[in-house]
């Protein structure tokens, strides 16, 4: 769970949730700090392999509208760390604990 501002975040309903979008092959929503809303989600994402060159700024934006339809929009919605480069753990899922230290280096505050 992650709470930003006052609101409790379930990151497995929100990877689930994004891993919806036919854009996504993989997906890993993880906390990281923020000054003003203690915690915010950032997904970590591998795109599926028809849609490599999609930019960023229109893949947060894909995300943000699908993300709209189901989660409060108080949550702010997740930022993305990375995209393609995902790293992978041993059973081939985007690794959680590798996230956290990749997506806390490499976030793009895309608002």
């Amino acid at each position: 769970m992650i709470k930003s501002g006052g609101e409790w975040i379930s990151s497995i309903d929100l990877e689930n949730h994004i891993c919806g979008l036919r854009e996504i092959q993989m997906a890993c929503v993880v906390a990281v700090p923020h000054p003003k809303w203690d915690e915010r989600p950032v997904a970590v994402v591998m795109l599926a392999a028809s849609k490599q060159e999609i930019s960023l700024p229109v893949l947060k934006q894909t995300i943000t509208k699908h993300c709209e339809h189901k989660f409060a929009k108080s949550i702010n919605y997740p930022l993305l760390a990375s995209y393609n480069n995902a790293v992978l753990g041993i059973t081939t899922a985007i690794s959680l604990q590798l996230s956290k230290i990749h997506g806390a280096a490499n976030i793009l505050w895309l608002h």
